[in-house]
């Protein structure tokens, strides 16, 4: 993680929070528009909660939402110091100096900006900010309540008390903060939902004891803020407001829980028939039997759909055989193309590949094969899939259609985290840096289209 994100007490006192500088109003009867010296918020009520927004016209480029939250009638009073925002059960409470609020459904308070008061000022933290990094937002956390979400981390399922970003990363193991699958909503038993709609990173310090025990900070690294805060009353509520918002996971067919038996390399096809005979010559379970990079296609040319001819000449006869045996079958793919298969140079004329900033060509993304030691072969430079184009999403997704027809039941999805870099640029025009996080989804999303 960078130090810029381990902000010692004296730099708050350097972040200046932002403040009402005009009289708040009703742009139409749906949205407030509160102006601070760092541009407008959009405020909004809708059957998701509460919506923070700093450009309302900001487009969902990435379709993280399912749908387009239904912003319901507002009834506003008050002056520019304190406002008072009505729909239905929500009753919003808006202050000036700095700007905070205090949000309430049923009349029951379900969260507000953080009130750890510090010696010398009311917010010991600023409530609203804008930083060189982002927006930072905080928001109340009690003396020993609980916050649980986040996604896929490795220590206690109650967040309190820890500093996590949400950046995925290839972990290689589970003993640090770092995982695949990281999801910037988190949820209180309290019945409070906090939801940040971006594709960038986000640093949560959840009662973070080196910021505030009794506050909960959000670090969105962009310049464009859209957060969510809703409450229900169980949290299986909570999350089924969630999944409404963002979607549902599909059910899994039942013979993908059975036992996977994946291996990294098969020397030649005989190789992988006998391991799967063996398997049930001696009754062991296993559904599915696994195809990872090195075991289906070339190393020095992947990854472009190809099996490798000096293994399989001709692949049909050998999925038979192991559908034969009662196997369904799992082959491997990245989103990264050789520079030494004809392909790279296709895509990147077609401009389909990721970028680089400083040239205008294809980025050439080298591997860090450090984290293997010698368990790898090295691996020539790669392109990138730059799923944010379209005629290069629907040309991947296409891609699939021969293993389909081949039989193939499954597909193992793998990396999709190497957009780390701000000199990678996508035809959306985002730096790899914002693309991050949503890359992994746009690349699942066209595999599971597929």
């Amino acid at each position: 993680m960078s130090n810029a994100f381990c902000v010692n007490e004296p730099e708050w006192n350097d972040i200046k929070a932002a403040d009402i500088t005009e009289q708040p109003f009703l742009s139409d009867d749906k949205t407030l528009i509160v102006p601070t010296q760092y541009g407008e918020l959009s405020l909004s009520i809708s059957q998701f909660g509460l919506r923070i927004q700093s450009d309302v016209n900001a487009a969902d480029d990435f379709g993280m939402l399912t749908q387009a939250p239904e912003r319901l009638s507002l009834v506003l009073s008050g002056d520019q110091s304190h406002s008072t925002l009505v729909e239905g059960d929500y009753r919003l409470e808006v202050f000036a100096a700095p700007l905070h609020f205090k949000l309430y459904k049923n009349d029951v308070l379900v969260q507000q900006s953080a009130t750890d008061g510090h010696f010398v000022r009311q917010h010991r933290l600023p409530p609203f900010a804008k930083t060189d990094k982002g927006w930072l937002v905080s928001l109340e956390l009690s003396y020993d309540e609980a916050v649980y979400g986040l996604g896929e981390k490795w220590g206690k399922l109650d967040k309190r008390g820890q500093l996590i970003r949400s950046y995925n990363h290839d972990a290689l193991g589970v003993n640090a903060e770092k995982s695949y699958k990281n999801t910037p909503y988190a949820w209180s038993p309290e019945g409070w939902n906090l939801f940040v709609h971006t594709p960038a990173p986000v640093t949560h310090g959840v009662g973070y004891a080196l910021w505030s025990q009794r506050a909960y900070v959000c670090l969105v690294e962009d310049n464009i803020l859209d957060m969510f805060l809703f409450h229900q009353d169980s949290p299986a509520k909570c999350l089924q407001t969630y999944s409404e918002l963002t979607g549902f996971a599909p059910t899994p067919p039942t013979w993908s829980l059975g036992v996977i038996l994946s291996k990294a390399y098969y020397k030649d096809a005989d190789e992988l028939l006998a391991v799967a005979r063996e398997v049930r010559e001696k009754n062991m379970p296993c559904d599915v039997i696994t195809l990872d990079g090195r075991a289906w296609q070339d190393t020095d040319t992947r990854f472009a759909f190809e099996w490798d001819p000096k293994r399989y000449a001709d692949p049909q006869p050998v999925i038979d055989e192991l559908k034969a045996l009662g196997f369904k079958i799992c082959v491997w793919e990245y989103p990264m193309i050789s520079v030494k298969n004809p392909l790279y140079k296709k895509a990147a004329e077609k401009g389909w590949l990721i970028k680089d900033k400083r040239t205008g060509e294809a980025y050439r993304y080298a591997w860090d094969l450090s984290p293997f030691g010698e368990v790898l072969t090295p691996l020539p430079d790669s392109g990138i899939l730059d799923f944010t184009h379209p005629e290069a999403y629907e040309f991947w997704k296409t891609s699939h259609k021969p293993l389909f027809d081949l039989g193939i039941d499954m597909i193992k999805a793998d990396f999709g985290e190497q957009l780390e870099d701000d000199n990678m640029l996508s035809y959306s025009g985002d730096s790899g840096n914002r693309l991050h996080n949503v890359y992994s989804m746009l690349y699942n999303r066209c595999v599971y289209e597929a």
